[in-house]
């Protein structure tokens, strides 16, 4: 009866191993396909991010004054531009003079700040603008820092364009979606449009990624059940 009973522990057990292998398999598969739509994503964004030089309530509204005039710039700027390769390009050309707008406003404001403008590829949470969300990950992006940088932070999605449209009104205008849907694969743009993915940022993902030794616990006290069972005399 001993032996009986061994043998179908064994085959529980070989059961157990295969359905959470199966499982650890998928999990990752789903992690990695995120990524990998996540790139394609960012592949075709480019993105607008301003760092205010503090937390104070004074630097904080200096930062959107100089958001809402490089905004307008960008806008005449960029408004020909037919692709994210031929932003990046218009801007590089152009630092020097949204550095030197940033500071007359600043000047105008009775403030001497240090501005300075780059594009950058850089780490963004999740975020969602209007109907559609762009999941955390390293973007493109012009990226401008008034003083040290160490404020609280606005970005927007540059190109398709969004802030160039409204900049303070946070949706994707129809010919940016349709950009996007035709630069996208099928899946990329669909998980743009899933709401159900809006409370997943980096830091979940990453949790999904390296939570795996919490599953194994929850695994290896099974199988010691089964085998406290099984293994009875």
């Amino acid at each position: 009866m001993n032996r009986k009973k061994k043998r179908v522990g064994i085959l529980v057990f070989t059961l157990i191993l295969l359905v959470f292998t199966g499982c650890d398999k998928r999990g990752k598969e789903t992690v990695i396909q995120k990524t990998d739509y996540q790139k394609e994503i960012s592949a075709q964004v480019l993105r607008f991010h301003i760092r205010a030089s503090s937390d104070t309530k004074e630097d904080q509204e200096l930062k959107l004054k100089v958001k809402n005039q490089i905004v307008a710039y960008l806008q005449e700027l960029l408004k020909d531009c037919s692709s994210k390769e031929m932003c990046k390009t218009k801007i590089n050309i152009h630092l020097h003079e949204i550095e030197e707008l940033g500071r007359k406003v600043c000047q105008k404001e009775g403030k001497t700040v240090l501005v300075h403008a780059c594009l950058i590829r850089e780490e963004f949470p999740l975020k969602e603008y209007g109907d559609l969300i762009f999941p955390s990950g390293v973007y493109d992006a012009l990226r401008v820092d008034l003083g040290q940088g160490e404020g609280k932070n606005w970005w927007c999605m540059m190109y398709p364009s969004l802030c160039m449209i409204d900049g303070v009104t946070e949706t994707v205008p129809k010919e940016s979606k349709e950009k996007l849907e035709e630069s996208l694969s099928k899946e990329a743009y669909a998980l743009l449009q899933k709401k159900e993915e809006k409370n997943l940022d980096s830091k979940e993902i990453s949790t999904i990624q390296e939570g795996s030794e919490q599953k194994y616990h929850i695994k290896w006290k099974i199988i010691e059940s089964f085998w406290q069972y099984f293994g009875k005399k």
